[in-house]
């Protein structure tokens, strides 16, 4: 799709020179750079092959080499190139299908019951951090800094009510609280457009109006939903259980849809302007103005002009979403599965492993650990293909959230005894 359309959020006819939406509004129509080919920046290549050093992916069965290319300086302009920009790249948002639980013989590693329970008693903790601490691994502390969106104050509040419920009264009333904050969620949320007649050039295609969503707004409604399908599903209350599996379908849709969402405005944020301004000064305060305007990846196309903070700004929301989307289709997997017996893959994608990164508390100390990392050839946790063990990093080098989705990959015994 050409740079407008998908900045708009429209289709695209992809015709050339020009497609025939930029040419009806008379408009300048231009066409991404694609992947693989040179951009004529010197690390553009160096983006690709060292930026997944820091990634976990399913797909990946050794170990992926280290940041050997990370600039030492500290915090010099130059430390926020586009090697520390691996999150924004398209590689990094593909979905990955297949199982990863395999022995040699291509049959199935069981996963036991207790593996399955464990991993919804580890999110269930995880939302009672959210509580108490303000943060958890799902919830950065400086994600919503100074403000929460009004879906998640909801959430808040209605988790506060149920987890502090110290009788089955209390409890069944935090029950119908939650049962309200859904519906009122629900209700809140654009609903797709069947209206036919209307000839306005950018509805003919039947677009679901969650594309007029930012990235932010997805995550969040994403999140409130997420959080309200584990207490329902998990309670153990028959009536909240049967509500939550009316909504298994929409909290994957959400999800999926938050991931798309990243994935174009990712695909948005690195573009060339259309007129480059000369001035570098006033090429910042553009690029400010587009990340103020929803696009949470907007960043200065030059790396010497990125702000440190900025730039990690950008890695918490990318990551967030990732983490999200990771949570919310094993929980509903982990459901099906205790359920049904089995379930379908609903795709892996990629997340930061490395300790240390998630918990930084400024973006210079994020920088720092980032690149410390990489000078120290520290590797992220990865898996063989016949799922006998961890290759990789040590114990030590990977986060809390990525030993959650190994135990759960590989099961909890096996864990333990590689930590």
């Amino acid at each position: 799709a050409c740079v407008q359309c998908t900045a708009a959020k429209r289709k695209c006819g992809k015709e050339a020179p020009a497609c025939v939406r930029c040419s009806e509004k008379g408009i300048a129509c231009s066409y991404p750079q694609r992947p693989g080919v040179s951009s004529g920046t010197a690390d553009r290549g160096a983006e690709q092959d060292e930026g997944a050093a820091l990634a976990l992916s399913s797909r990946s069965p050794r170990p992926h080499s280290s940041l050997s290319g990370a600039t030492s300086g500290y915090p010099s302009s130059a430390a926020t190139g586009s090697h520390c920009r691996w999150f924004l790249s398209a590689e990094s948002w593909a979905l990955h299908h297949g199982c990863s639980s395999m022995v040699a013989d291509g049959s199935l590693l069981p996963v036991a019951e207790e593996t399955l329970s464990h991993f919804i008693n580890r999110i269930k903790a995880w939302a009672a951090d959210w509580v108490r601490h303000g943060h958890s691994p799902l919830m950065h502390k400086h994600l919503y800094s100074g403000w929460l969106p009004d879906c998640l104050q909801d959430c808040l509040t209605s988790l506060t009510a149920y987890n502090t419920a110290s009788s089955d009264s209390a409890k069944a009333t935090a029950l119908r609280i939650i049962d309200d904050r859904v519906n009122r969620l629900m209700q809140s949320q654009p609903q797709p457009n069947n209206n036919d007649d209307d000839d306005d050039d950018d509805d003919d295609y039947g677009l679901n109006p969650s594309v007029l969503l930012t990235t932010p707004t997805h995550l969040a409604r994403t999140q409130a939903l997420f959080v309200y399908q584990l207490i329902r599903l998990f309670d153990g209350d028959i009536r909240a259980r049967a509500q939550a599996e009316q909504h298994m379908t929409t909290l994957r849709t959400w999800a999926k849809q938050m991931l798309e969402s990243a994935r174009l405005d990712c695909a948005c944020a690195d573009l060339p302007p259309l007129s480059p301004n000369p001035n570098p000064h006033q090429r910042l305060l553009e690029d400010m103005s587009m990340n103020m305007n929803g696009n949470p990846f907007a960043l200065p196309r030059d790396p010497h002009l990125t702000p440190i903070p900025s730039l990690w700004r950008a890695w918490i929301h990318a990551e967030s979403v990732r983490r999200v989307y990771t949570v919310a289709m094993y929980m509903q997997n982990v459901y099906d599965t205790l359920r049904l017996g089995h379930s379908v893959c609903p795709g892996t994608i990629a997340f930061t492993a490395q300790n240390g990164l998630w918990d930084a508390g400024s973006g210079y100390v994020w920088m720092e650990r980032l690149q410390r990392g990489a000078a120290g050839g520290e590797k992220v946790a990865g898996r063989n293909a016949g799922g006998a063990g961890m290759m990789g990093a040590g114990s030590k080098d990977i986060d809390e959230f990525t030993v959650a989705v190994l135990e759960l990959t590989f099961g909890v015994e096996i864990v333990e005894k590689w930590m």
